[in-house]
């Protein structure tokens, strides 16, 4: 009995794992599941130069309570940090 509950909470913090790792950089640029110090992080370490990196910046953190204009600008860092979405 001991073997088959150990297993079960294996599984279920498995699932757990599972659920809740991070997203990766695509499904970070994406409206549901935008982080914005995620996002500006991921913008910041890139190779981009200082004002990309500015202008991106401004453009996620201006959009980023509206839905419409957050994918916009988020379409904006996809495209310069070559990621594909």
């Amino acid at each position: 009995a001991t073997d088959a509950a150990t297993a079960t909470v294996n599984r279920a913090a498995e699932a757990v794992a599972a659920a809740t790792a991070a997203p990766t950089p695509a499904e970070l640029l994406t409206v549901d599941k935008f982080d914005l110090e995620k996002v500006l992080t991921l913008i910041t370490a890139s190779d981009l130069n200082m004002a990309e990196k500015t202008t991106l910046s401004a453009a996620v953190t201006a959009s980023r309570d509206n839905p419409a204009s957050l994918k916009v600008a988020l379409d904006q860092v996809r495209a310069a940090l070559k990621i594909a979405g």
